[in-house]
C-alpha cells in the first residue's frame, strides 16, 4: 500500500536534503585535502631558525657609512653586564607560575603598580612585543623565541636596529667600570677612590658593555632629566669672579664709527 501524497513528498524531500548535506561534506573534504596536498609541509622551530641563519649568511647587507662601511656582524667583540642581579623581582615564576596570564591592556595593580608603561607609544602592549605568558623567566623575540633577561639588546635591537649598531662599535651606551649609572660618578677628583682611579680610563682589552636597560628603563626609556652636576671647584689661590651680566648692544651702535677714528 503506498503512502499518501504528502507523506510522500516529505519522505522524498528529507532523503535529498540528506544527499545535499553528504555531497557538501564530500566537497569540503576533498578541497581540504587538495590544500593540504599543496601545502608546504610545516617547519619545526629548529628548521626554521636554521633556514632563517642560511638567509642571513646569503644576504647582501647594506653597509653602514657610520662605521667606515661596517656591519654589526663586524663589530668587535665584547661582553654586557648581567641584568638579573639588578632585577628585584626576578625570577618571574616566584609569582607566576606559566599557567595563566591575563592580557589585557589595562593598569596593572599589586605587584606591578608602580610600572609606568609609556615604551611605544601605544603601539603595542607587554604580552605583544616583549614578554610571553608561557615562559615568564624568559623576554620573547617578534619570531616568539626565548632571549634571556641577561641579553635584553637582542630584544631592542628588532625595532632600533641603528642604535643597537652604534652601541656594538662603542658610539652609544657605555662600558661597565667602576661607575654602572653615570650619575653617580663623582664630581670631582677628591671624592674619587683610588682603587677607583685605577680602573678609569681603560679603553684597551675585553669589552665589557651595559647593557641597554642599564640606562633606559624598559617601560619609560627615555632618558629622565636629573639636575645639573656643580660647576668645578676653584684652583687654590684664586677667588670665583661674580658673574658679569651682559650688557646687549645693538646693531646700529656697534656700527657706529667712535669720536676721533675716521669712519
Amino acid at each position: 500500500m503506498g503512502l499518501p501524497d504528502g507523506r510522500h513528498r516529505t519522505r522524498t524531500g528529507c532523503l535529498a536534503l540528506r544527499c545535499a548535506v553528504v555531497l557538501a561534506l564530500l566537497v569540503g573534504a576533498l578541497s581540504t585535502w587538495a590544500l593540504a596536498a599543496d601545502a608546504p609541509p610545516r617547519q619545526s622551530t629548529k628548521e626554521a631558525d636554521q633556514a632563517m641563519k642560511q638567509l642571513m649568511e646569503k644576504r647582501h647587507a647594506v653597509r653602514g657609512v657610520t662605521t667606515r662601511g661596517k656591519s654589526i656582524a663586524d663589530a668587535p667583540s665584547f661582553k654586557v653586564v648581567p641584568r638579573k642581579p639588578a632585577l628585584t623581582k626576578y625570577p618571574c615564576t616566584s609569582c607566576h607560575d606559566n599557567s595563566f596570564v591575563d592580557p589585557r591592556v589595562r593598569v596593572l595593580k599589586e605587584e606591578h603598580g608602580d610600572l609606568v608603561f609609556e615604551h611605544g607609544g601605544g603601539r603595542f602592549w607587554c604580552y605583544d612585543a616583549c614578554h610571553n605568558g608561557k615562559d615568564m623567566d624568559n623576554l620573547v623575540s617578534l619570531r616568539r623565541r626565548p632571549i634571556d633577561y641577561d641579553r635584553p639588546y637582542l630584544l631592542c635591537g628588532q625595532c632600533h636596529f641603528e642604535k643597537q649598531k652604534d652601541w656594538s662599535f662603542g658610539g652609544h651606551g657605555h662600558r661597565a667600570g667602576p661607575f654602572p649609572v653615570p650619575r653617580d660618578i663623582p664630581v670631582t677628583r677628591d671624592l674619587l677612590r683610588v682603587a677607583d682611579r685605577e680602573k678609569i680610563g681603560m679603553w684597551r682589552g675585553e669589552r665589557v658593555l651595559l647593557n641597554c636597560t642599564a640606562c633606559h628603563n624598559a617601560h619609560s626609556p627615555a632618558i629622565k632629566p636629573y639636575p645639573p652636576s656643580p660647576p668645578p671647584q676653584v684652583r687654590s689661590g684664586l677667588t670665583r669672579g661674580e658673574p658679569q651680566a651682559e650688557i646687549p648692544v645693538r646693531v646700529w651702535e656697534s656700527r657706529t664709527p667712535e669720536k676721533g677714528s675716521t669712519p
